[in-house]
């Protein structure tokens, strides 16, 4: 298993924890690994819930910056583009419902890796944004269906065609996530919810 990457099981709830402090892109074994241990949680009966959490800090003003951080290479963009996308699907189809916890930046493959749970929480550092325009490329992970999926076609365009990016309230008032938390209490929260959660799940899948 990749070293940003980490799992457990408790209370009939899966932790997937991907840490990417300092700020990394999502590469190609990550999303190959976090594929292979989400089809493995949703395999194992013991686990009703499960949970992704992502953990960064650190914000880039740079186009070079930005770049390395949506991991955009031209020789090797249309397999990223078909890794992640697979590993996005893999996500959407769990029978389980998926909660996120963002705590910090979420740009890129991160704020697609956001969308493709059923749930999302954030702390009150979270950020989001597709800047993807300002190299004159767009989100290649399905990230722009989600998006308007959820947050409505007209703000979902406002979004992907200035590259905004937005703070944790803002996400709250466009529907983007169900829950703003204070930085320090967003692993309690999420536990909460998670474990409230997998007292309530439903056989046979999930909506």
């Amino acid at each position: 298993m990749v070293d940003s990457l980490k799992y457990e099981i408790m209370n009939n709830v899966a932790y997937v924890s991907i840490d990417l402090i300092p700020y990394s892109p999502l590469n190609n074994e990550l999303y190959k690994e976090l594929a292979f241990v989400m089809m493995e949680i949703d395999r194992d009966d013991d686990v009703n819930v499960a949970v992704i959490s992502i953990e960064n800090d650190k914000i880039f003003d740079s186009e070079e910056k930005i770049r390395r951080i949506i991991n955009f290479n031209e020789n090797r963009s249309i397999n990223h583009s078909q890794i992640s996308n697979y590993t996005y699907r893999v996500i959407k189809k769990m029978t389980k419902p998926v909660l996120g916890a963002i705590n910090g930046l979420a740009i890129g493959g991160v704020f697609e890796l956001a969308l493709s749970c059923d749930l999302l929480i954030c702390s009150d550092r979270a950020k989001f944004a597709f800047p993807e325009v300002n190299l004159a490329i767009l989100p290649s992970g399905g990230g722009t269906q989600r998006l308007q999926q959820i947050v409505g076609q007209s703000k979902a365009k406002e979004l992907l065609y200035f590259g905004t990016m937005i703070d944790a309230q803002k996400a709250m008032e466009i529907n983007l996530v169900n829950s703003v938390v204070p930085y320090e209490q967003l692993i309690q929260i999420t536990k909460e919810w998670a474990e409230k959660l997998a007292k309530k799940t439903i056989h046979g899948g999930k909506y």
